[in-house]
């Protein structure tokens, strides 16, 4: 190749491998709209099982299904928790399950929830984080990430009421 072409053709290839990165790159400025939603849920008569086993019954396992109701983008959908308990020693350990947000039938938003659970006295806090699994109706596209938190006053399956707070992060919310 000869010398005037070579640079020239540097720089062509330089500029498409630019815009090739540029046009790959999953950073976005658009990291969705952020919203909180504040939901209290009782498991006082709520389908729960616990069962409690080991040296002086300090491990509890189990799963339940509480619901409540929470604004969500301007309109109230009814709220549904699915959890498993996964072996909470003294009040403290992993949990796992689904958040279920629904304006009616047809419109849906489920996540993924992972977290674990601290238990201080009488007090228990929960953390957790919070994944898109999908959507139904005006709640198809929608993707995202959050965090929910929760204090419940009583031990686990006592009957207490959880308020939680979700903070999330979503794209597709019309």
């Amino acid at each position: 190749m000869n010398r005037l072409l070579k640079p020239l053709v540097s720089f062509l290839l330089l500029g498409i491998a630019s815009g090739a990165v540029a046009a790959c790159s999953t950073d976005s400025s658009d990291t969705g709209t952020a919203f909180t939603v504040s939901v209290d849920l009782s498991t006082k008569d709520a389908p729960v099982a616990t069962h409690k086993t080991g040296r002086d019954l300090q491990v509890t396992y189990g799963a339940g299904i509480v619901t409540g109701q929470a604004e969500f983008a301007g309109e109230n959908v009814d709220v549904e928790l699915l959890y498993l308990i996964n072996h909470y020693t003294n009040g403290n350990g992993p949990f796992e399950g689904f958040w279920t947000f629904s304006l009616d039938k047809e419109n849906t938003l489920s996540f993924d929830y992972a977290g674990s659970t601290s238990q201080v006295g009488e007090v228990g806090y929960v953390k957790g984080t919070v994944k898109v699994l999908g959507g139904t109706g005006k709640y198809a596209g929608v993707t995202g990430t959050g965090t929910a938190t929760a204090r419940r006053d009583g031990q686990t399956g006592t009957g207490a009421v959880l308020q939680y707070t979700l903070d999330l992060q979503l794209s597709g919310v019309n």
